[in-house]
């Protein structure tokens, strides 16, 4: 448009200096604008050059004549084009006492005559008031290319007196056309932030925002900046509108370094725009990006925009393989790194973490140290586990240098932003040290903070007890008796059978064994009943686990009581691998102990379809108890199998084909 429009000026300049219609000029648009505005000059001298010497005889006769002798007859034997050119040689104080009482009419004819590279010095020490009377009259003819020539020569405190006269159209048509357009740089900044506004909501209205959008390419990156700013603080109407003139355009390559320039808030409200959550225009971004490589001044606009841009930029980003680009350009300056990790929760975190993965171990470490410095650690989880081995153990390395403060915030942070489990998993691959003071932080948190995924779907559950019993392999029996306390309180028909569905997950039934039997310990200390409900299958697997241990000590009572006697006999538990074993114990120390077993069919929860009650004598000890209630299971177990026999023999009798006789 910047082409058209001065190309446009041109001709109109040019016309006048020949004196004919613009329209007999049009065969020179294809000329272009600069060599047009050079050939104008040229024009301009040689008619200068050709009438200079009587121009200078008539400006030495004025030195002569009083100025009231010359305002009388200046309107009536000057010119309009001979007074523009005689300006230029009068002597400069006379022309300055001369000027604020010629007729404002004739000023304004000669005005378009006019050649700033002569009379322009003299132009910038016109009073202001005089300006003040001249520049309506232009505006109301329109003469926004005549305005748009004195730019070079507008002062501040001529800006300050013109600037309530001339309205916010004219100000974009006069800027539009002005031919030093480097000197927008020096009025911008004298132009208030309220009125920037103002000009920018009107251009809306107009249908001129692609006239803005022109400017905005005209001036420096700092004062663009500060445009785009102003302009993020307008209605969403003026600001979509913006983005969507700016797309139009093709600039955004215009637009995206100016986000280095952004407040926070500004850059933030910038982002969640309407517009950015179109793909067209999300593609014109990420196309501006990779075509001039932008990639570092599109970084800081992925945290802000809203979850359905960013969804539309990851689209963006696939189809061009722009995920690598931006990776690099991120990890390049590894403070901006952190920006680019919300998209660690879209489709295309499998690319995101390959290409993390890919960077070098000094680059890599660079950006996981600027990552933990931002605490964003949990933005980062996401895609740890998919990242190559060497990695996610340097990862677990950096974790170990947590001090208790530290891992203590991380393992809230990641619990409230659901990504517990994947702390967790690094957390595993610490030393020792670092695991058992993990172990400890965890066994020692608020019920609040929720370390142990009491409120996560049983899957999720699930997944954070796997971890933690690799966090928790090899650790001092003191810490997982903490642990175990602290599972105590937990509701236990969620957590006991998560425990054990754990061990068979990662085999480490030694430590599971441990938990439990603390569960255990803690409860019949405080005298607070146990009830879990595990599938037959997995207790039968338990059991086998537990019968080849050695350890005799009292840390595994689960596993020598429970699941050891339960191994007696293992076909019924094998056979059954869709119902559960229902236990509750009493614990020691009430008058009466009671422990009832029951099996049931596995669904959206047990339904027990027997149960058998036995009443133990207060002396025995919970470990009897729950023994005695393991045999009954047994026994309960074979019935049914039989019953479930039977009754599957009667209905193959009784869909059996007949004998036709």
């Amino acid at each position: 448009m910047t082409e058209v429009v001065d190309t446009r000026a041109e001709l109109v300049k040019l016309s006048r200096i020949l004196n004919v219609d613009v329209s007999e000029l049009a065969f020179l648009e294809t000329v272009g604008w600069q060599a047009l505005r050079e050939f104008r000059q040229q024009a301009t001298d040689q008619f200068f050059v050709a009438a200079e010497s009587r121009l200078k005889n008539l400006a030495a006769a004025a030195k002569l004549v009083p100025n009231p002798v010359i305002v009388k007859l200046a309107p009536k034997y000057f010119e309009p084009r001979m007074a523009a050119a005689v300006a230029s040689l009068i002597d400069e104080e006379k022309a300055l006492k001369l000027v604020p009482k010629l007729p404002v009419g004739l000023m304004a004819d000669a005005s378009v005559y006019i050649d700033p590279r002569r009379v322009g010095p003299l132009i910038s020490k016109v009073p202001i008031e005089v300006a003040q009377r001249l520049a309506p009259i232009l505006l109301e003819r329109e003469e926004f290319i005549t305005l748009g020539q004195f730019i070079d020569f507008v002062t501040p405190e001529m800006l300050a007196g013109l600037l309530p006269v001339v309205d916010d159209i004219s100000l974009l048509r006069i800027a539009e056309v002005t031919e030093n357009k480097a000197q927008l740089n020096v009025i911008m900044p004298l132009i208030d932030d309220a009125r920037i506004g103002r000009t920018i909501q009107t251009a809306k209205e107009a249908g001129m925002l692609g006239n803005a959008v022109e400017l905005l390419t005209e001036v420096s990156l700092e004062v663009r900046g500060r445009m785009v700013n102003v302009a993020a603080q307008q209605s969403d109407g003026v600001l979509d509108a913006l983005v969507q003139a700016v797309h139009s355009a093709g600039s955004f390559a215009m637009l995206l370094p100016t986000t280095t320039w952004m407040e926070p808030q500004n850059l933030a409200r910038f982002a969640k725009s309407k517009a950015f959550e179109t793909a067209d225009v999300m593609k014109g971004v990420v196309a501006a990006a990779d075509r001039d490589y932008l990639w570092a001044a599109v970084v800081p606009l992925v945290p802000n925009f809203s979850d359905a841009g960013r969804r539309e930029f990851a689209a963006a980003l696939g189809n061009i393989d722009g995920v690598e680009k931006l990776v690099d350009a991120a990890a390049a300056v590894p403070a901006l790194f952190p920006l680019i990790l919300p998209l660690a929760a879209d489709p295309i975190k499998e690319r995101l973490a390959a290409a993390v993965g890919k960077l070098e171990v000094s680059e890599f470490e660079r950006v996981v140290q600027s990552v933990i410095a931002a605490n964003a650690l949990t933005e980062l989880l996401p895609i740890v586990p998919m990242l190559p081995k060497a990695a996610q153990e340097r990862v677990s390395d950096l974790a170990a240098n947590f001090d208790p403060t530290q891992m203590r915030e991380a393992l809230v942070d990641a619990s409230e932003n659901g990504v517990l489990p994947e702390l967790l998993e690094v957390a595993a691959g610490m030393p020792l040290a670092a695991r058992e003071q993990t172990v400890g932080i965890i066994s020692d948190s608020a019920d609040d903070d929720d370390l142990l995924g009491v409120t996560l779907e049983p899957d999720d559950q699930l997944n954070v007890w796997n971890q933690l019993l690799k966090l928790a392999d090899d650790v001092p029996l003191p810490a997982l008796e903490q642990l175990s306390q602290r599972a105590a309180f937990l509701p236990l028909d969620g957590v006991m059978p998560s425990v054990l569905k754990a061990a068979e997950a990662t085999n480490e039934w030694t430590t599971s064994f441990a938990i439990l039997s603390g569960i255990h310990k803690r409860a019949e200390s405080e005298g607070v009943p146990l009830e879990f409900t595990v599938p037959a299958r997995l207790i039968q697997m338990a059991a086998e686990k537990a019968s080849e241990t050695t350890d005799t000590t009292d840390s595994l009572w689960f596993a020598k009581a429970l699941l050891a006697q339960y191994a007696k006999d293992d076909a019924y538990a094998k056979t059954f691998d869709d119902t559960a074993i229902h236990a509750s114990a009493a614990v020691r120390g009430a008058a009466e102990s009671a422990v009832q077993v029951s099996m049931g069919l596995i669904g959206e929860g047990t339904q027990p379809i027997r149960s058998v009650a036995a009443v133990v004598p207060g002396g025995k000890t919970v470990t009897d108890a729950v023994t005695g209630a393991a045999d009954l299971a047994t026994g309960l177990a074979s019935s049914l199998f039989g019953r479930a026999k039977a009754a599957s023999k009667a209905v193959s009798d009784a869909v059996a084909p007949k004998d036709p006789e």
